[in-house]
């Protein structure tokens, strides 16, 4: 298992983060392996000298006492005492007491990943016996670093009789650079004609979304229901919106989750004259990563700032559709909060189409 001369950039997805915000997180899978084509790029150590290797075999003809992988065909990696004979002679292998092997993935995977990396992999520890595995036996995986670490992600002595997806977080081992996965088998008990299976392995991290970009109404002059509006985020589902008179949105006046378009209209009865308000949208994704667990995922906040209209003034005198009025009526309206001076029109139409007096500034 030693750290071996570093080879090329063999498996890379490249992000450009640089400026990015970090906010909306989703699962992608960056590299994975079913074995079901030969060309598959990892490498069997016999480090023991026993004859013992990891072999490329067919569960549904070669071997046929178990079955292939839950998620992909036939093909799988077997770890037994014998590769020869189960990769040319299409016969029953030997697990050996004293085999020792690794799996090794033949080259450098590069992570240029912000956030988490997850492992996935399938494996089957089969026994013809409850005492198969003991202290003297067990199945490991390694994390390798190009800096030369080497660390223990996963290891059991316990044979599990059927095929189990197992994911590792090993994020902790892998943001400083090129890695590549290990795959370690140690007997030191038992001579039996079973091994251990592996397949579909993958590589997995969670990366960023930017928030919505918010195209913001206006500071002053808003309507009390306003439509806010705003950019689509890729693998959002729908979008949360909050409006708050408080800039740390401690309560709120508009709390709407799960809108399903890229705008707003407020509710008329939300809002109020003459008001500052702050809004806030953020992207929302139901996730559901690869061995079926379902979660929810959101970016940052986007946030913006706007001001609703003056209130109209109460007209005083002369009161609405009064008569006989001398013909230089005094008009009076109530004070509004806000309001610097006042535009004053008569007219003869209700559409104010014309107008016989129209005084501003007052």
């Amino acid at each position: 298992m030693d750290s071996k001369p570093f080879v090329a950039l063999v498996i890379a997805l490249l992000l450009n983060v640089a400026g990015a915000i970090p906010s909306f997180s989703q699962e992608i899978v960056f590299y994975e392996e079913d074995f079901d084509s030969s060309d598959y790029n990892w490498t069997s150590n016999d480090l023991s000298g026993s004859g013992a290797k990891w072999a490329r075999v067919d569960g549904g003809d070669v071997y046929p006492d178990y079955s292939p992988s839950p998620t992909s065909g036939y093909y799988m990696m077997y770890c037994a005492g014998d590769g020869y004979q189960i990769e040319t002679l299409g016969t029953r292998p030997l697990y050996r007491n004293g085999m020792e092997t690794s799996l090794d993935y033949s080259g450098w995977i590069y992570n240029e990943f912000a956030n988490t990396v997850f492992l996935y992999f399938n494996y089957n520890i089969p026994s013809i016996a409850n005492d198969f595995f003991s202290s003297q036996d067990y199945f490991s995986v390694f994390v390798n670093n190009s800096d030369g670490s080497l660390d223990e992600v996963f290891r059991t002595e316990d044979a599990t009789d059927g095929w189990v997806t197992k994911k590792i977080d090993i994020s902790q081992y892998v943001n400083n650079g090129s890695f590549r996965i290990i795959f370690y088998f140690k007997s030191g008990s038992f001579d039996r004609e079973e091994g251990v299976y592996l397949d579909d392995v993958k590589l997995s991290a969670i990366v960023s979304r930017n928030p919505p970009l918010i195209d913001d109404p206006g500071e002053g002059g808003v309507s009390l229901t306003p439509t806010l509006q705003w950019s689509g985020v890729t693998g959002a589902n729908a979008y949360d919106v909050q409006i708050s008179q408080s800039s740390t949105f401690s309560s709120t006046v508009v709390d709407e989750k799960g809108v399903q378009d890229t705008y707003y209209t407020v509710p008329a009865g939300r809002l109020s004259n003459y008001t500052t308000y702050y809004w806030r949208v953020r992207g929302v994704a139901q996730n559901t990563n690869l061995i079926g667990d379902t979660f929810t995922l959101f970016t940052d906040w986007s946030t913006g700032i706007f001001k609703t209209v003056v209130a109209p003034p109460s007209l005083i005198a002369p009161s609405n559709g009064a008569t006989n009025q001398s013909l230089t009526p005094l008009l009076d309206w109530s004070s509004v909060s806000g309001a610097d001076t006042y535009t004053v029109q008569v007219s003869t139409s209700s559409s104010f189409s014309t107008t016989v007096v129209n005084r501003s500034g007052l």
